[in-house]
């Protein structure tokens, strides 16, 4: 179905309802590293779908969304490795002349900013694959971000939040305190974080989290480059570009330069790429 008839559809939907499934264009979908709380993409999985695709087995549909100000295209929630797989098959058909998996089955639905790196950041929090300790902490900076530690004008209790993301509440209030200091001076009562769990981890900023997902972005497209795709991955080289240019004008000499050497030892990996 083309994304204009689907984009009518949703016209008469409410914000966050899931209509579909529908088959959709896979040039029609878009990624946006923002919606990825993983560090990098499971090999392990990418070929258990990989095989699957190539058998012609039934794989669940994507989750995609048009985010408000975010552009023309709906981009992926949930199914961010069937989506690589996808694009994976499609470069290598491409190259070899044989015929391209043109289509993807996906539900779709009309979010947010926030809402949608919720529900981006949930689906990887409720998948079998389990989440790195960081991982989990910018699921729960979505969950904030999305206003989710409220229920109408309360706040919700420490423990309460912990349910929800299955994380235990002192590590809760560790991160919020961390995290959104703010709001952990408006919740009602705060409840003091006591020893054990996880303790406060560094403080996760949005820029720092912004860089990571870049760099994952980085990754994923020299990833595709080994399948022949190279212009992809140029074209999307481009694109972080303007972002990254962005982010440095918004920091002083010194931030840059410290968040340059954080994340130059924690992914210095991303530059040993063979192709």
């Amino acid at each position: 179905m083309k994304i204009e008839t689907i984009r009518k559809r949703l016209d008469k939907a409410d914000l966050g309802q899931i209509i579909g499934p529908f088959e959709v264009e896979i040039d029609a979908i878009r990624t946006d590293p923002t919606m990825q709380v993983r560090d990098r993409l499971d090999s392990d999985n990418l070929r258990r779908l990989r095989s699957a695709y190539r058998a012609g087995a039934d794989v669940p549909p994507l989750l995609i969304a048009f985010v408000e100000g975010g552009g023309d295209l709906p981009v992926v929630i949930d199914g961010h490795h069937r989506f690589a797989v996808l694009e994976t098959l499609k470069a290598e058909a491409q190259v070899r002349g044989s015929s391209p998996i043109k289509t993807v089955s996906a539900k779709v639905a009309r979010l947010t900013a926030a809402e949608a790196r919720f529900q981006a950041a949930m689906a990887n929090n409720a998948h079998g694959l389990q989440l790195k300790p960081k991982e989990s902490r910018r699921v729960f900076a979505a969950y904030v971000r999305a206003g989710h530690h409220r229920t109408g004008n309360s706040y919700k209790s420490y423990r309460e939040i912990g349910k929800e993301l299955s994380r235990d509440h002192k590590t809760i209030i560790a991160w919020m305190k961390a995290d959104f200091p703010a709001i952990a001076a408006k919740m009602e009562k705060p409840e003091k974080a006591n020893a054990g769990g996880e303790g406060p981890p560094p403080p996760v900023t949005l820029l720092k989290h912004d860089i990571e997902t870049w760099l994952l972005e980085g990754r994923n497209l020299f990833e595709k480059a080994r399948s022949g795709d190279r212009q992809t991955m140029v074209e999307g080289l481009e694109a972080l570009l303007p972002e990254f240019r962005k982010a440095q004008e918004e920091c002083s000499a010194w931030e840059w330069d410290d968040m340059l050497d954080h994340f130059q030892q924690q992914h210095h990996d991303a530059s040993n790429v063979e192709f």
